[in-house]
């Protein structure tokens, strides 16, 4: 038996008994040493078109200790069995697999026929164990040179799929027809297939399912490897497979999701090797779901560095030129009285934009908090969460002692007008350019949202949002207007007067 593909070694072994014995058939099962469980089966038909082993269940088959004459001893369920004959194949002593033969009561089965059958066995054994550990020794270098492959992928700053790269070297090792990632759905009690790799893959990648009864929920609830044969599994994408097997895959201490592999109906279920390999390359996506989140928390450092770096040179550089171009502005209007007008709308126009900046280098340096923070950090956190509902984001402007100035109930008013007045600009307004200017003196703040949109109807119904921005002015011993603005659009200003919340503070 030159080749030493098992398959092959397999084949050969069990056609040259049949042949000998001139047998109905025969099979050679091969077990998981481990488990005990059949592995492998491989049958072979010889004088009759289909015989007693050609529907052998592998489930009930164990081990042999010994020659054996009754096929029901054996673990063959078949009715009419009129002969048989099953010998082990023993490796170092131990039985981890078993040659079956059947024949008919017209042609028994003598004492010689089991002696050569048993001697087969031995040269059969040795055949086979050479080609398992062929097998083995192939199978340990694909999976040293995949995990070689994997590592030095996700140590790469050009690999933007991690978990991507971990499924695809998988499939070069433990065959499966899909290999996918499973999470938990976190607005449901659903499962879902966030990335599948393998024949027909696309079917199965982006699906969601019933989390309970399937493979992936015992995985998770276990922490442990759950396998399944074939069509065992009624709920989930294993259902339209053959065996699968789930492994969860842990991230800080913690199951957060689940590698599972499925093969194709009417092939083998996995072996223990293929759960230790698979499990190997489980704990690899768990490592690169952590240097996709340690590649995310560095960039977002990274932007808050670079964002704070801009912020500085804005306060540090731009702003004092501004500044000092209007001094001097300022210097040359006291010389020239004729041009005192111009030079002083000009220095109006340079105040603005420094004031623009100053509310850019807070919103760069900012960090969102909660509800209890200043409220300019609030002020800021609204129309961030705004901004997605409007075609480009609104330009913000402070001027005064915000954050001194607007506290309490007070406070809590002005972020409800600046989010209704924003929310009204997205759904009426249709603009490009919206604006929002909060004005705070020791006796007043003022809220002014303008937009470039359609403008305001004469005969628009006052909407329960506008009104109730009137009845928060007025409570405060203010006003809300709202009409069209000079350059088109529409412009919404709020006023409300401080003096009674400063004094209860």
């Amino acid at each position: 038996m030159e080749s030493l593909d098992v398959d092959v070694v397999l084949r050969r072994t069990v056609d040259a008994a049949v042949s000998l014995l001139d047998a109905l058939d025969g099979a050679i099962v091969l077990f998981d040493r481990r488990r005990g469980l059949a592995d492998r089966v491989t049958h072979v038909a010889g004088s009759a078109s289909r015989g007693p082993l050609a529907d052998l269940d592998s489930s009930d088959l164990t081990p042999l200790t010994g020659v054996e004459r009754e096929h029901r001893r054996a673990g063959i369920s078949a009715d009419d069995v009129p002969e048989f004959l099953a010998v082990p194949l023993r490796s170092h002593g131990e039985a981890y697999g078993a040659l079956y033969l059947t024949g008919s009561s017209a042609a028994p089965f003598t004492p010689d026929d089991e002696e050569m059958i048993v001697a087969l066995a031995g040269t059969a054994a040795v055949a086979l164990e050479n080609s398992r550990l062929y097998e083995e020794l192939r199978r340990q270098l694909r999976w040293s040179t995949a995990l070689t492959e994997v590592s030095s992928a996700l140590l790469s700053e050009d690999v933007s799929d991690a978990v991507g790269v971990v499924l695809a070297r998988v499939g070069t090792v433990v065959a499966a027809a899909v290999i996918s990632v499973v999470v938990p759905d976190p607005d449901s009690d659903l499962l879902l297939i966030h990335t599948a790799r393998g024949s027909g893959a696309e079917r199965f990648e982006g699906r969601r399912y019933e989390r309970r009864g399937s493979l992936v929920d015992r995985a998770l609830r276990s922490g442990r490897v759950v396998l399944s044969p074939a069509g065992t599994a009624s709920i989930s994408v294993e259902a339209e497979m053959g065996p699968s097997m789930v492994l969860p895959v842990v991230v800080a201490g913690e199951s957060i999701c689940a590698l599972a592999l499925s093969r194709s109906r009417g092939t083998p279920s996995f072996t223990a090797d293929d759960v230790d390999m698979a499990a190997e390359f489980a704990t690899q996506v768990g490592l690169a779901i952590e240097l996709i989140r340690a590649r995310g928390d560095r960039h977002r450092v990274e932007l808050a560095e670079e964002r704070s770096r801009i912020a500085r040179d804005l306060h540090d550089h731009v702003i004092q030129r501004l500044f000092g171009t209007g001094l001097s502005l300022q210097a040359i209007a006291a010389r020239f009285p004729q041009a005192e007008g111009a030079l002083i709308e000009q220095v109006d126009a340079i105040d603005g934009a420094i004031d623009e900046i100053r509310t850019a280098v807070f919103a760069l340096t900012s960090r969102r908090r909660a509800s209890t923070g200043s409220a300019r950090h609030r002020i800021l956190d609204v129309v961030s969460e705004m901004s997605d509902s409007l075609r480009v984001s609104p330009q913000l402007t402070f001027r005064g002692p915000v954050d001194l100035m607007l506290t309490g109930t007070v406070a809590d008013d002005v972020i409800a007008v600046v989010r209704e007045c924003l929310a009204n600009v997205a759904r009426h307004a249709g603009s490009d350019v919206t604006t929002v200017t909060v004005s705070v003196d020791q006796r007043s703040v003022e809220v002014v949202v303008t937009d470039d949109g359609v403008g305001v109807s004469p005969d628009a119904v006052r909407r329960s949002g506008t009104g109730n921005l009137t009845d928060r002015a007025r409570r405060r011993g203010g006003d809300f207007t709202l009409g069209c603005a000079e350059e088109g659009g529409t412009r919404a200003i709020w006023r409300a007067r401080l003096v009674e919340e400063r004094s209860r503070v």
